[in-house]
This record gives structure tokens, C-alpha cells and sequence, in this order.
């Protein structure tokens, strides 16, 4: 099993010196956060088809908060890169990914 350390240094790396894309950002979101997006929307269709609807809007407002918060915080992510591109000490993040490949944590 793959360090946190080392999947969001690669994450990064796949960066270095472009701008990433807002679906590049997006995509890094786990399968667990999609399969919660999939539960959440099939609970408010099940409530709101044989429950009335406001239990449904209360999962599909919970289902949307999440994806709008995630959306605004992908968004910043692709604004700030090129900030962050500069100032990241790319032969350490090289160095420590080596650590990791070497290690074979």
C-alpha cells in the first residue's frame, strides 16, 4: 500500500512546471468519494420515489454541498499552482520519492 506522503508527491510532480487542469484536480478524489456521491443521489431518488420528498433534498443537498466545496477548493488549487510550482524544492520531492521507491514503502 502506497505512503499518503507519496501519492500526493506524485500527485505534484505530475505538475511540475504546467499548469494542472481542474479535472486533473478532480480526479485525484478517491473511488470511496464517488461511491458516497452514488449513495447519497440513489437515497434521495429511493426517498423522494417512496418517502415524499424531504428527506430526498436533505441527501441531495448533502450530495451537492460536497461536490460544490470540492469544486471551490480544486478551483483555488488551479489558480495557486503556479505560485506554488516556484517555490516547491522540486530535488527534495525527486529525492524523497526515490526514498520511497527504494524503500519499497
Amino acid at each position: 500500500m502506497q505512503h499518503r506522503s507519496e501519492i500526493l508527491l506524485r500527485f505534484y510532480s505530475r505538475f511540475r512546471g504546467r499548469k494542472p487542469t481542474l479535472f486533473e484536480a478532480f480526479s485525484r478524489q478517491p473511488r470511496s468519494y464517488w461511491v458516497a456521491m452514488l449513495v447519497l443521489l440513489f437515497a434521495a431518488g429511493l426517498y423522494y420515489q417512496y418517502a415524499g420528498d424531504e428527506l430526498a433534498y436533505v441527501f441531495l443537498g448533502m450530495a451537492a454541498g460536497a461536490v460544490l466545496r470540492d469544486f471551490g477548493r480544486f478551483l483555488a488549487f488551479v489558480r495557486d499552482w503556479p505560485t506554488l510550482d516556484r517555490f516547491i524544492n522540486w530535488p527534495a520531492v525527486e529525492q524523497e520519492l526515490a526514498h520511497f521507491r527504494g524503500s519499497g514503502a
